[in-house]
Order: structure tokens, then C-alpha cells, then sequence
């Protein structure tokens, strides 16, 4: 399988039980390698190329919550789990451009009251809606992104770095050369500095 660049997209090359299939596809090289993921999967079902290429143009213009989510799942896998948990509340046929800040508090309501979810669980499920219209913006397919009601959260737990952690970061940051910021992480550990406090030091 290969995905290579052409002027107007991406190619997508794939040979399967001795054929070889070609489609260019418009987009960025992710939405390629999504795409060729699906049509290697549907290819071994059985799925004619015919059907595969309709399936292709009929989705094309696909804006709705399940079609982006899988657009930008590869970025978002740390918090995949949410975003699958969005998708299934609004349901994944609906259009982007329909949701509003309403349909986003009665979202938060429900997960809250229905599913126990505190603020930051919360603020998880607002954060993968959030790449999802982000998305949407930067693709012209909606004009702008709803106001978001981000959720207020505690100050958090606090912990000392372990020496383990402390030897396996600098030894990290040696190996890969990023010798700035090895040494501002030995001055922080050493002095209990701010990063931005760090960052003011003029030598």
C-alpha cells in the first residue's frame, strides 16, 4: 500500500488478490491514510471497487459528527474515548453546523446528572467536541466555532518527581539533544524555580 502526493490530493495505491486499485482523494495525507485503511478493510470483505469509489464521492461531503471524528481520531488518541462518548450522545448523523451552545449545555447536563461525570471529566468530552469544530473551521464548514463552556476544576493533585523520573527525562533530553531544556530541567529540580521564572533569568 502507498499514499503519495499528487497536485490536486493524495493517491491512494493499493494491490489486493493481484489487482491493483488507484484514487486520488482531496484532502490532507491523514485523511488518506484513513481512507486507505477503510478501503484495504472493505476490499477484504469483498466489497467491489465500484461500490468502494461511490462510497468515496458520497462521502466526500460527509459533515457530520461520526465522519469527522473518524477524520481526526488519529490525533485525538489519548482522548478517543470521549470523543467516541460525543458522538454517540448527539448521535453520529448529525450535521456540525447544527450543533449549538444549547445543545452543548444540555450535553454537559446529561453526562453530569445521567453519568456522575465530574468538571474534569467533563472538560474532556467539551475538549473532543472542540477538535471536532475546530476542524470544521479550518475546512470552511462552518464559519466559526461555538463559544464552549468550559468547566471550573480544582487545583489538581500535586507530587514530587521521583529520581527514576528525574533520571530517565534528562537522560531523554540528553540522547535527543535538546541540551536547553536539559539544563532548565536540572535548574527547576535543583532550585524549585517556575517555568516562568526560569524563563526570566538573563545570563
Amino acid at each position: 500500500m502507498t499514499v503519495r502526493a499528487r497536485r490536486k490530493g493524495w493517491e491512494i495505491d493499493i494491490s489486493h488478490n493481484n489487482q491493483r486499485h488507484r484514487k486520488t482523494i482531496l484532502g490532507d495525507k491523514r485523511d488518506a491514510l484513513i481512507q486507505e485503511e477503510l478501503i484495504l478493510q472493505e476490499l477484504k470483505r469483498g466489497v467491489p471497487w465500484d461500490d468502494i469509489v461511490n462510497r468515496i464521492a458520497a462521502k466526500k461531503d460527509d459533515h457530520t459528527l461520526g465522519a469527522i471524528l473518524l477524520k481526526i481520531k488519529h490525533s485525538m488518541l489519548s482522548n478517543l474515548k470521549n470523543g467516541n462518548a460525543v458522538v454517540y450522545y448527539f448521535g453520529s448523523k448529525l450535521d456540525i453546523k447544527d450543533i449549538d451552545e444549547d445543545m452543548v449545555d444540555e450535553m454537559i447536563q446529561h453526562f453530569r446528572s445521567n453519568k456522575g461525570n465530574k468538571n474534569s471529566t467533563l472538560n474532556k468530552k467539551i475538549a473532543a467536541l472542540s477538535k471536532m469544530l475546530s476542524y470544521a473551521e479550518s475546512r470552511g464548514i462552518i464559519k466559526r466555532k461555538i463559544k464552549l463552556p468550559w468547566q471550573k476544576e480544582g487545583t489538581g493533585r500535586v507530587r514530587w518527581i521521583r529520581d527514576y523520573e528525574y533520571v530517565e527525562l534528562c537522560n531523554h533530553l540528553r540522547s535527543g539533544g535538546h541540551q536547553d531544556m536539559l539544563d532548565m530541567v536540572i535548574v527547576a529540580c535543583d532550585t524549585g524555580l517556575r517555568k516562568s521564572e526560569l524563563k526570566r533569568i538573563n545570563l
